[in-house]
């Protein structure tokens, strides 16, 4: 999922059942779930661990209890939540579907940027 591992982990350490409701909270509103989906991708025994990226960008990244990262924050006091393949897979619709030819796939693999006519790479 990233270029390079992540590195310099700190320490997991389990949410406490207010900082889970906080979570579940900011998950629910921020991609507008009902409750039940958000105890579906903010589990019980939840870990948080704070984490730095290659670029020394400090985050978080939330761990389910077998250890499976569910989401994470980069930047500091980042509040912007990104869902992990892991998460995208217990609730397949919490991102646009974004569909494109399979003759683009080898192209875009390759580096390019993906247009739109009218629009910018994303």
């Amino acid at each position: 999922m990233f270029k390079k591992p992540l590195h310099n982990l700190k320490t997991s350490s389990a949410l406490r059942s207010s900082d889970r409701r906080k979570l579940k909270q900011r998950v629910t509103s921020a991609f507008n779930l009902s409750p039940e989906d958000g105890d579906l991708l903010v589990p019980d025994g939840i870990e948080s661990v704070k984490v730095s990226t290659h670029l020394e960008e400090p985050g978080v990244a939330y761990l389910s209890s077998e250890g499976d990262p569910l989401w994470f924050t980069i930047g500091k006091g980042s509040d912007e939540l990104i869902p992990t393949i892991y998460t995208l897979w217990k609730k397949d619709d919490l991102l646009p579907f974004l569909s494109t030819p399979a003759a683009v796939i080898p192209i875009l693999t390759g580096g390019a940027d993906l247009m739109i006519p009218g629009g910018r790479g994303v």
